[in-house]
């Protein structure tokens, strides 16, 4: 099950719970706000794919889901919110990119990544004190 998530901005006095433990973080800082140890926040960023779509930048999302659910659900639950943007021409893609290793592709305009095992992995396998952050990377066509 699917649930939006809260965000909190502390400063850096601020003395917060993560997961099971306390942490001082800077000002500033992008916070997961969930303290339920069985679901993860998601928080989801995209690249901006020309200046019009600078517009909506920096095309930020966050929801909760529960710790068990694969990346290939979380991927559809994108899918149904057409998150990624849609881009005229062919062969750009998208890179997803979680603690900085790829972990999904997608081709062209489709919402649907490239088959690989790491869809099958459960989110909290990838998740930092109970928060997953995934960066997709817009790579353009060549010219």
């Amino acid at each position: 099950m699917l649930i939006f998530g809260v965000i909190k901005f502390v400063n850096w006095c601020d003395v917060v719970i993560v997961g099971k433990t306390l942490t001082r973080i800077h000002a500033n800082t992008l916070l997961c706000g969930n303290v339920d140890m069985s679901n993860i926040e998601i928080q989801v960023t995209r690249d901006s794919v020309c200046m019009g779509d600078d517009v909506e930048a920096p095309h930020y999302y966050s929801f909760s889901a529960e710790a068990n659910t694969s990346l290939s659900t979380i991927f559809s639950h994108l899918s149904s919110r057409n998150y990624l943007a849609s881009v005229a021409g062919r062969n750009h893609s998208w890179s997803a990119v979680v603690n900085g290793d790829v972990v999904a592709t997608f081709l062209g305009n489709s919402q649907i990544p490239v088959p690989s095992d790491s869809l099958n992995l459960a989110i909290s396998a990838l998740s930092t004190q109970n928060c997953l952050t995934i960066r997709f990377k817009y790579k353009s066509a060549a010219t």
